[in-house]
């Protein structure tokens, strides 16, 4: 498991390793439905973690009477994926100019920005803590035990098909 920043979005990686594809695909070979339940599961853990840290972006308190929306865009840009290695989760903007905003926002000294793009008033503006790498980290336990939980079921459903069951 691994966070990874880039410009434009950060992420959440599991990284399962060789075993998690043949282990779908010896469900796929004995059931169809098997292998689909094991990867819904998966978002399933996945995306319980990525709505905790939406709840958690949309929790960081504003000041002032006007707003541009930025933590509900943050939030909307919060997303899982299953790939051929696991699951990852990420949060990235749509717009070229806010693309590095999800990390700025989960930086804990936070970030020096115009007010409402007026380029002679700066601010530094905090939000007090990590939305995106704590929520994840704290959930992560929890994740790993669904994980493994997922692994299990997958293990015993392949050897109850090898006894015919």
């Amino acid at each position: 498991m691994a966070f990874n920043q880039t410009p434009g979005a950060i992420r959440f990686r599991v990284t399962t390793g060789p075993e998690w594809k043949r282990t779908e695909q010896a469900l796929r070979r004995i059931d169809a439905n098997a292998a689909d339940d094991f990867r819904h599961r998966l978002r399933s853990g996945a995306e319980e973690l990525a709505d905790e840290t939406r709840k958690a972006v949309l929790s960081i308190p504003v000041t002032g009477t006007k707003h541009t929306g930025l933590r509900g865009r943050v939030a909307k840009g919060v997303g899982v994926k299953i790939t051929s290695a696991g699951v990852q989760i990420s949060a990235s903007m749509n717009q070229q100019d806010e693309r590095n905003l999800p990390a700025y926002l989960d930086a804990r000294d936070g970030w020096r920005h115009p007010v409402f793009g007026n380029k002679s008033v700066w601010v530094r503006q905090t939000t007090g803590g990590s939305w995106f790498n704590e929520v994840i980290q704290d959930g992560q336990p929890e994740l790993e035990r669904r994980l493994t939980e997922v692994w299990e079921d997958a293990a015993r459903f392949i050897a109850e098909a090898g006894f015919g069951r």
